[in-house]
């Protein structure tokens, strides 16, 4: 059990008695309870989508209990920074399916290749299952179909069980809510 994590939650829907910020509340304590995802997990992921969000409060929580795990700085800059390089990637991949249904085919094949550096992607220091978990949560909170289906495609090649893909979607999704949530 993330038992920082649940007092976090906490502590940032306050002294909201919504129903609303109850079901959100409930859920993230569900997913922080660890059923699917370990603490390390939960926290990489609350990082990189707190970054993609601009929810300075997640990032400074998850960086500070990552920190204190022993996990190696470079390892916790890459989760940060993953928003960054995911942030470009699903704005372009999102640029491309949305010009794919009003051009033709033809019309189309000048933006086949992205012709974007991305090398961080191939040789991550967190290892490819991580940063393919933190590549498909932040795809979800950008709103990007292609990301999300090639990354849950990539997870299940790694053998990530759908369960934890699932979990995955929707710790993303309610951290999402939580943001806008305290806004």
């Amino acid at each position: 059990m993330n038992q920082n994590a649940i007092n976090f939650i906490e502590s940032q829907i306050g002294s909201r008695e919504s129903l609303i910020s109850k079901d959100i509340k409930l859920n993230l304590k569900k997913i922080y309870e660890g059923e699917q995802l370990n603490p390390e997990e939960t926290n990489l992921l609350t990082l990189a989508i707190g970054q993609s969000l601009g929810d300075q409060e997640f990032v400074n929580f998850a960086f500070e209990q990552l920190s204190q795990s022993g996990m190696a700085s470079e390892q916790i800059t890459e989760a940060k920074e993953s928003a960054a390089i995911m942030g470009m990637l699903n704005s372009y991949y999102k640029f491309r399916f949305f010009l794919s249904h009003h051009l033709q085919e033809a019309e189309m094949e000048s933006y086949k290749t992205a012709r974007l550096r991305m090398t961080s992607i191939g040789r991550p220091h967190l290892g490819k299952d991580k940063f393919e978990m933190l590549a498909f949560g932040i795809s979800i909170v950008n709103g990007c179909e292609s990301c999300v289906v090639s990354h849950e495609k990539s997870l299940r090649e790694l053998g990530v069980s759908q369960d934890r893909i699932h979990e995955i979607a929707r710790l993303a999704s309610n951290l999402k809510a939580l943001s806008v949530l305290k806004s």
